[in-house]
């Protein structure tokens, strides 16, 4: 491996990259010279390194290691994280690591620990090259630098600053080939800090195609400065307009304001070593540098895209060609600072670059940006996972409390990893104490938190003593993952314990002098199973004296909300309406929101900021609240400044930044609310209503899979735009200034009819015709159940001889999404129906490759318990007399529990869980299969000719497949899975079972867009049907008749066009097709909410200021150009006020093309918001509407 040469020359093996990303991973030993590991090399990234440990002293012959024996132990980040074989050195003294190298100008990567894991908040030390300071401050998974060796010797000297130094990995490269290989260096950093040669080989990351990403037409110069919205992100393949280019750096802020300004920077060739100078800021006063704070946003590669979310604050840097970096600039205007232009500059320089000189002015505000009060109140949340008393998260857990109380903050809360309690059995009988629980409260008193009734302390009896306490009690269970258990349902004696430990709970906090004590039941109670579990926890909680707190959204809120004393709504999925909702009960609720990795900075600012103001704060993030007190934890020193201590892992800094200054738009709004009621003005408090009129109720309204329903619900996340919250601000910083200097003038304002809207059309398009193939009907899934007399089966899982008689099915096959494909299911599933005069029997036979590995941890019974399906089984569907708008749904797992519900799909989709099918179910295991048999009485599905069912198994041996025998492949209605009655096989009860085999196909090809385009329907007829009179009709939801056709059957294919206007409210339509005796109706929708039929407006804003004069709405409609001919159709436009809803203007106008433009006057309308409703026409029905929300400062 090279130690007995002098100069140590490494490689590392080479890794394969995504096609659209690197094509090779490699540290080549021709371009780097020195590759150290100070782990245990197990990782595949080192296992080519030099490694270093505690004992490697530097000698001549080697040419590298520690100057003598220092006190220097291993750290295994598996003892703090979950990431195993990655291990470094350690020490809380200073140590000095010698290395032989020519002499020359080296670039360097240093990793303290592996990028995601928070273990180098423990340790920050200096890093310093033959004694002249490389970093100041190591505290972060990955630092570069620049050293120069003189003498033959590099001398790096780990200074500790704070609990002693870490260290990973370091890597040197000459930077004479640093200049001619700049990529490979980006490409060795990336590698390091990912640490996983896995995770690389399967990362798609195209913002990491910068190289051929072309540079701007108008970039003559080697370096481009430019200027980004701060609620925008910066790439690497960002490209800027010539428009961003930086001139002049302006920022606008109030005193006892953090103001930040975004900008990037892009070069043609590398440059070693970036620096920046920041001068003092002169005017009245001086701000001094200081308070200016410059830092590197750290990309951080997640998932499959790179997140640039992250701020570090770095010496230097260095700039790979073609490689777009981003920085984030933030002045703090101390109090009482005289308003005012106050001027400096900020310098770049650097080796191999000319100087750039950026003139810098801040605009002080006359005023100081007051604390909130209105909208904030003293319950917060603590931003911790509590953990171990002996775990190393304890430290950072102690520093976030203690910077807490440097606050003056005496309101938090713990969301714990460590139970309340100890639970254990001594004999038969259960008991528990409260040591942990004691611990922790003695542990915050030694911090000198005083926990008396001015705050809120949050105590959660949490996953781990219900895992115990199940354990014990006998409760079902159910793995969430590797680590955590959680009751699926509960014994008696499960609850009589839970109410005896909330009742211990409170007697010592009672007894105790602690404050009220909010007890965290469960987390986040989705699904009806985890709903129910929870509504018997709160219950329980109740019993005992508690006060229950969960964490909820819209949807599991609703059953909870009798027994919940305190809501705890995640900002992502909860609703305006359901806080107003609970805000008139006249009880607390509070936000637990967090601004995860891919959160755009532009949702996070406006959710934390006019979306908060609107409803009101209740309590908010720990970070949210520090900050509006004044940039607290670690202030602006540390990217980690950002880190929610207990998560281990990086928490993106832009959107925590972004929320911040949603916090300042907060404080902006509660200042000029204040202001305007002392002076008065309309024009003002005009805008400043459109401002709060137009946010969006249901902003958070993010899309996602209903917690309950299990249908994709919801939106994106927000319409709201970087310009908006840009033009927000200078509103609110503006209207402030001017009331503040009382020079506002009281104008009467009257909204004014417009006399005119012009809309343009403009060239038609080219309209590409989309249609999806609908299949209503096949033959082949047509089953019946043979009558047998009364009591001839016993239901106990047995293969008794009279299922010969039975109807058998064995033809199941996959459940694939998205496909067409039918493919055979590999592990086999037979079905068998019989009948007596009131029951259906059926026994499923279940063929498994290996039965020791069957899935089944819920045992038998009725448990309803709707995640059953997770499990190894079967599910059984009815939808009695076919009539497509409710089905009946048992699920069976292989230990014979029983879920069985009642499932409503007119309208919103929903689960009866109390629904009782009276099913009698017995399991058994045999060699190679398992059997479940069923009785079900009929009048529980009532008693029909005819049923819609289908038979599924859950099969967690073919790698989680689904099968079926009647397929849900492309179904009518838009939903996916097994719940698609209009898809399900005829169980057929009456003689007469050919009747539904005269016809044996009914397909239909549905158009998508544009609008106007005829529908085909295909029917295939058994040669019997020739001669007859086919009856098709289509009704909607009201049964009344849109088309009706009486069509001779003259051959076995028929194909029947038919014109339906579908409408953006995409309503229910009813196919009804009768021949002979077959006579059956099907429903099936246009899924006009797929399609964007009405793609309006265009490149359009929510906020416009008061010096534009007009904008430009430009839209498209899907409409057929045959209709388009008859100049019949017609654009209805009406603006209205949206806060006075009176009608400003409407107008009607002839469509003579799908591309139109609508010049909306600005300068005719006063400052408020308005909304402008578009209604297209066709003979007359309307078809399409869409509307548009927007704001004139």
């Amino acid at each position: 491996m090279g130690r007995n040469v002098k100069v140590i020359w490494l490689c590392l093996a080479v890794l394969f990259f995504s096609a659209n990303a690197y094509s090779k991973w490699v540290i080549d030993k021709n371009l780097f010279t020195v590759c150290l590991d100070f782990g245990d090399k197990k990782s595949t990234i080192a296992e080519n390194f030099t490694g270093i440990n505690q004992d490697t002293i530097y000698n001549e012959e080697t040419g590298y290691g520690w100057e003598k024996k220092y006190n220097i132990y291993s750290v295994s980040t598996n003892d703090l994280t979950s990431t195993p074989n990655q291990d470094g050195l350690a020490s809380t003294e200073q140590a000095n690591l010698i290395i032989k190298l020519p002499d020359g100008v080296y670039k360097g990567i240093i990793t303290p620990s592996i990028v995601g894991k928070d273990i180098t908040r423990l340790y920050q030390y200096s890093l310093t090259g033959n004694d002249r300071i490389l970093i100041e401050r190591v505290d972060v998974p990955e630092r570069t630098f620049t050293v120069t060796v003189t003498g033959g010797k590099l001398k790096l000297t780990f200074k500790p600053l704070k609990n002693g130094w870490i260290v990973h990995s370091i890597v040197l490269m000459p930077v004479e080939k640093f200049m001619k290989y700049p990529e490979e260096f980006e490409k060795a950093r990336r590698l390091l800090i990912i640490g996983d040669e896995d995770k690389i080989e399967k990362l798609q990351i195209p913002e990491l195609n910068y190289r051929t990403t072309p540079l701007p037409s108008f970039m003559k110069q080697d370096i481009l400065v430019f200027k980004k919205s701060i609620t925008d992100t910066i790439v690497p393949t960002y490209r800027p307009d010539e428009k961003e280019i930086i001139k002049k750096i302006e920022m606008t802020a109030a005193g006892d304001e953090y103001e930040s300004y975004q900008f990037g920077i892009l070069s043609k060739k590398p440059v070693a070593q970036l620096k920046f100078s920041i001068s003092d800021l002169k005017g009245k006063t001086i701000i001094p540098s200081q308070n200016l704070t410059l830092r590197t946003q750290y990309y951080f590669t997640y998932k499959t895209h790179l997140s640039p979310k992250t701020l570090d604050l770095r010496e230097e840097i260095e700039l790979i060609p073609s490689y777009t970096q981003g920085f984030w600039l933030t002045a703090y205007i101390p109090p009482n600072t005289p308003e005012g232009v106050y001027k400096g500059s900020i310098t770049l320089y650097g080796t191999d670059m000319k100087e750039i000189k950026i003139p810098l002015e801040i605009t002080v505000l006359p005023f100081n940006l007051p604390q909130l009060k209105n909208h904030f109140y003293n319950i917060m949340w603590l931003g911790t996972y509590d953990t171990n008393p002996d775990s190393p998260a304890q430290e950072i857990c102690k520093m976030a409390i203690l910077d807490q109380k440097a606050h003056g903050i005496n309101a938090f809360g713990c969301e714990l990893r460590f139970p309340a309690c100890n639970i254990y059995k001594e004999g038969n009988e259960i008991k528990f104490d409260l040591k942990p629980l004691e611990y922790r409260i003695n542990f915050y008193k030694s911090l000198g938190i005083n926990l008396d009734k001015n705050g809120k302390f949050i105590w959660r009896i949490g996953i781990h003593p219900e895992k115990i306490l199940a354990e014990v009690t006998g409760s079902d269970t159910r793995l969430l993952d590797k680590y955590i258990v959680e009751p699926l349902s509960f014994t008696d004696k499960f609850l009589d314990v839970y109410v005896q430990i909330v009742k211990a709970v409170e007697e010592y906090a009672k007894k105790n002098n602690l404050p009220e004590m909010y007890l965290f039941n469960i987390d986040e109670p989705y699904g009806i199973y985890k709903n129910k579990v929870a509504l018997q926890l709160l219950q329980a909680t109740k019993k005992g004296g508690g006060h229950p707190w969960v964490t909820v959204n819209d949807t599991y809120y609703e059953p909870l909300k009798e027994y919940l004393d305190v809501p705890v709504f995640a900002n992502g999925y909860a609703s305006y309406k359901t806080y107003e909702e609970y805000r008139k009960a006249g009880k607390k609720f509070w936000f637990y929101s967090a601004a995860p990795r891919s959160l755009r900075p532009a949702y996070a600012r406006y959710e934390t900021g006019i979306y908060l103001y609107k409803i009101g704060f209740e309590g908010a993030t720990w970070f949210v609240y520090t900050w509006s007190l004044g940039n607290a934890y670690n202030g602006l020193v540390s990217m980690w400044n950002a880190t929610h201590p207990g998560f281990w892992e990086f928490v993106p800094t832009i959107s925590w930044e972004c929320t911040r200054e949603g916090i300042d738009d907060v404080r902006y709004m509660e200042f000029l609310e204040n202001l305007l009621k002392e002076n008065p003005d309309e024009k003002i408090s005009s805008a400043f209503k459109g401002l709060l009129d137009i946010t969006d109720p249901d902003i958070n309204n993010f899309q996602h899979i209903d917690p309950i329903t299990d249908v994709v619900v919801g939106k994106d996340a927000s319409t709201w735009k970087s310009r908006d919250l840009d033009l927000m601000r200078d509103f609110l910083q503006k209207s402030c200034a001017q009331l503040v200097k009382k020079q506002s003038k009281q104008v009467a304002l009257k909204t004014k009819a417009l006399k005119d809207i012009k809309v343009n059309f403009g060239k038609k398009s080219d309209q590409q015709i989309k249609t999806r193939d609908v299949e209503f009907y096949d033959s082949k899934y047509i089953c019946t159940a043979p009558l047998i007399s009364t009591n001839s089966i016993k239901i106990d899982g047995d293969i008794d001889e009279v299922w010969n008689q039975g109807y058998k099915i064995n033809d199941f096959v996959k459940l694939v999404y998205f496909s067409n494909e039918l493919t055979p299911a590999e592990d086999n599933t037979e079905v068998y129906l019989l009948r007596d005069a009131e029951n259906l029997f059926l026994l499923f036979k279940c063929f498994t490759k290996d039965m020791s590995k069957l899935k089944a941890t819920i045992s038998g019974g009725k448990k309803d318990i709707k995640e059953i399906w997770r499990e190894d089984g079967i599910e059984i569907f009815f939808d009695p007399g076919c009539k497509y708008l409710t089905y009946y749904q048992l699920m069976i797992n292989a230990n014979g529990a029983l879920t069985d519900m009642k499932v409503d799909i007119e309208g919103t989709k929903k689960d009866d869980i109390e629904w009782n099918s009276g099913a009698v179910v017995k399991t058994k295991k045999f060699k190679d299969f398992w059997t479940a048999e069923i009785k079900i009485p009929f009048k529980a599905l009532g008693n029909y000719d005819v049923y819609g069912v289908n038979f599924c198994r859950n099969n967690s041996q073919e790698k989680g497949t689904y099968t079926l025998w009647s397929p849900t492949i492309k179904p009518s209605l838009g939903n996916q899975g097994f719940g698609v009655p209009e898809k399900f096989g005829k169980l057929v009860l009456s003689d007469n079972t050919d009747k539904f085999k005269s016809i044996k196909k009914i397909d239909c090809q549905l158009p998508l867009q544009p609008i106007g385009i005829e529908s085909k329907l295909s029917i295939g007829l058994d040669k019997t049907m020739i001669g007859k009179m086919l009856q098709f009709s289509i009704v909607n939801e009201k049964m009344q008749k849109i088309i009706e056709k009486e069509i001779p059957v003259k051959q076995e294919n028929i194909e029947i066009p038919f014109l339906i206007y579908q409408t953006n409210d995409d309503p229910l339509f009813y196919l009804k097709i009768k021949c002979g005796d077959f006579d059956l109706s099907f429903p099936f929708r246009f899924l006009t909410k797929d399609v964007a039929f009405f793609a309006f407006p265009v490149d359009a804003f929510l906020i416009y200021s008061s010096d534009e004069t007009d904008t430009k709405l430009k839209g498209i409609l899907k409409i057929s150009q045959e209709i388009l001919k008859n100049n019949e159709t017609k654009m209805e436009l009406t603006l209205k006020n949206l806060s006075e809803g009176n009608v400003l203007l409407k107008k009607q106008v002839v469509v003579t093309s799908d591309n139109f433009e609508i010049l909306l006057p600005l300068k005719d309308l006063a400052p408020a918001a308005y909304t402008l409703e578009l209604n297209v026409i066709i003979n007359p029905e309307n078809v399409l509407k869409s509307t548009y929300n927007f704001l004139k400062l």
